[in-house]
């Protein structure tokens, strides 16, 4: 990943014209036979590249360390603004849409006015930054500073942005945590932008699946079966019922019921993957899903499991993208308690033995490199699989209750990759999908 560093240095960097020299004070030196090298920092707050809080221009203003870090991290825009003088309409006008912070290059001798404050506001920006002394004119440098300030858009100045291309980056640029500053020095950074990460403040999307029309009213208990081998079992033998067939881009889906201990439940084969299973969840909520349970194989790392041994989820990595969509970026998403020990008791009353486990939810099957195994199995993974991060965070966007049913299939915990012949264990996996019925049956919706 390639980091490129935005910050001058600290004691070379351009000054403001009259501005303090900084000074760096040796109070011990190893080179002079003291135990330690510590040094002492004379500088105006304002030196080198820096921030500055509303307090700098503005009475009885938040100070530096009462920014939000909002303001600072997160997905920037690079804007070439070469030329002279005020920076006007024709700026404003080419700001991307979308933007939330701006970086502006070639910025030595352009400023800001008045009406800036407003305008940048209006546009939804947070935060903007040049790589000149000054986002004000040296002659009126209260003008642009108050109409940012006080609008709450964070300033940045005197960055390096020579070496950067205009475009679009993922910016890493708090100052210090300075109590009582009117500014403060950072260390500014722009990564490469992942649109995975982009803030998305909008709850309610283009097309939601609540206000399509539904062709049917599912039960409130779904089981998510991945195992087409059993679904096709059951369903000649009578067990399942097809209700209603859903046509979609992958062929036609099955939503089929089955009568279990008097209540009806239904059944659907959500496909494989992420984002494909998302499309088939998000329809069984719209259509009346309250309570969802998925039953399916994973991969064994870490410790090897015997083939077919039952493994409940607590936790996933999420190392797909779908659940990016639905929660913000974090590492891991916690599975619902609730749900995860109604499962548990259901098993434990049946008498099964079964093992709690963290899972690496991951798009890449065939990137399961050694290096990212081992780096999953260190954070305490000890299954892989497609799907479960995914369908978490759905359950926690759309406020329904979810829990997963996994068994051992394929290994990964050895030197190679062992098959195991997961996928032909019908007699297994039909077992799991009526321990998974029984766990849905168990649930009261009432608690």
């Amino acid at each position: 990943m390639k980091i490129i560093d935005i910050s001058r240095e600290f004691f070379s960097a351009p000054l403001y014209p009259g501005a303090m020299k900084p000074e760096l004070i040796k109070i011990s030196d190893i080179r002079k036979g003291d135990d330690c090298s510590l040094s002492a920092v004379k500088a105006e707050v304002h030196t080198g590249s820096h921030g500055d809080a509303p307090s700098h221009f503005l009475d009885s203003s938040r100070d530096i360390a009462e920014m939000s870090l909002l303001s600072y991290i997160g997905s920037c825009h690079v804007m070439d603004c070469e030329g002279c003088g005020e920076i006007g309409r024709t700026f404003f006008d080419a700001i991307p849409a979308g933007a939330r912070r701006l970086l502006i290059k070639n910025a030595e001798n352009r400023y800001f006015t008045a009406s800036a404050g407003q305008i940048l506001k209006a546009k939804g920006i947070l935060c903007i930054g040049t790589d000149g002394l000054s986002v004000g004119c040296l002659d009126n440098e209260s003008e642009a500073h108050r109409s940012l300030l006080s609008e709450g858009i964070a300033i940045l100045e005197n960055l390096d942005l020579s070496q950067v291309e205009p475009g679009q980056y993922f910016l890493s640029a708090a100052p210090i945590k300075m109590a009582g500053s009117d500014g403060a020095p950072l260390r500014a950074v722009l990564l490469p932008y992942a649109p995975i990460l982009d803030e998305n403040s909008q709850r309610e999307a283009m097309i939601e699946p609540q206000k399509i029309e539904a062709p049917i009213q599912l039960t409130p208990k779904v089981l998510l079966c991945f195992f087409p081998d059993v679904l096709q079992k059951l369903e000649q033998e009578g067990e399942l019922r097809i209700f209603y067939t859903h046509p979609t881009e992958m062929g036609p889906r099955h939503f089929y019921h089955i009568n279990w201990q008097g209540e009806t439940l239904t059944v659907v084969h959500p496909g494989c993957g992420a984002s494909y299973g998302a499309l088939m969840m998000e329809r069984a909520i719209a259509w009346g899903a309250e309570v969802l349970l998925a039953c399916g194989g994973a991969g064994v790392i870490g410790e090897k499991l015997p083939m077919g041994a039952l493994m409940v989820p607590e936790t996933a990595i999420r190392d797909e993208g779908t659940s990016y969509h639905y929660l913000p970026a974090a590492p891991e998403i916690q599975l619902e308690p609730k749900a995860v020990e109604h499962l548990a008791k259901t098993l434990e009353r049946m008498g099964c033995r079964y093992v709690r486990v963290k899972t690496w939810t991951t798009d890449g099957f065939y990137r399961e490199t050694r290096e990212r195994l081992t780096q999953r199995v260190a954070q305490g993974c000890q299954a892989v699989e497609m799907e479960c991060a995914a369908f978490a965070a759905i359950a926690r966007f759309r406020e329904v209750h979810y829990a997963q049913l996994l068994y051992s299939g394929d290994s990964l915990a050895g030197p190679q990759w062992e098959h195991r012949q997961w996928m032909s264990q019908t007699a297994l996996r039909e077992q799991v999908f009526r321990l998974a019925c029984q766990a849905l049956a168990d649930w009261n919706l009432t608690d």
